[in-house]
């Protein structure tokens, strides 16, 4: 497993300590590898920096969209629940199909939610809004970040030139942790 990759993964297990409180009820495999995620989600958030007028004041909440029906979702408001990002509370949105989706910061697509995966990156083409996936492609297809399964493990695709088009900033610690890869959100 490459370095960068395995500090990334330690800086997520720190991430995923702070919230042990709020993740002791859930005990399934499905719900550690959700926990695990939801981590991620915060460290994307703190390693992601906004254009200028992302946000109506300093201290407005980063909304992190997801689909009720999505199977993470009871698992991430959980982890997520109550965090803070940059002096910015994190906020779960649930989506629905009607909403303003480029009013969220960061949206997480899980597998379950695959067959919305297109529609999602076509109506934040041109916004900042990080978009996270799992499905294969996803970042090929325009998506920001992707969580790939590889040989047992959970690997990172992550699309910076889709990322730079709509104005968001990378950390490099960040972008360092993932395979970089080109594509969508033209």
């Amino acid at each position: 497993m490459p370095r960068r990759f395995l500090q990334f993964v330690c800086l997520a297990l720190v991430a995923l300590l702070n919230f042990h409180v709020r993740v002791e009820a859930v005990d399934s495999a499905a719900g550690l590898e959700y926990k695990v995620k939801g981590a991620f989600l915060f460290n994307f958030a703190k390693f992601t920096e906004w254009p200028a007028g992302s946000f109506s004041t300093p201290t407005s909440p980063l909304l992190i969209g997801v689909f009720p029906s999505d199977p993470a979702a009871p698992i991430l408001k959980q982890v997520l629940n109550a965090a803070t990002v940059n002096g910015r509370p994190l906020l779960l949105k649930w989506l629905t199909p009607d909403d303003d989706l480029r009013s969220c910061h960061l949206i997480f697509l899980s597998r379950a939610e695959k067959d919305r995966a297109a529609s999602v990156i076509a109506a934040v083409k041109d916004a900042p809004v990080v978009t996270v996936g799992e499905t294969e492609r996803f970042a090929h297809d325009g998506g920001i970040i992707n969580f790939i399964q590889r040989d047992g493990s959970v690997r990172l695709e992550i699309n910076l030139v889709a990322a730079e088009r709509v104005g968001l900033k990378m950390s490099s610690k960040l972008a360092g942790m993932g395979k970089l890869v080109k594509g969508g959100r033209n």
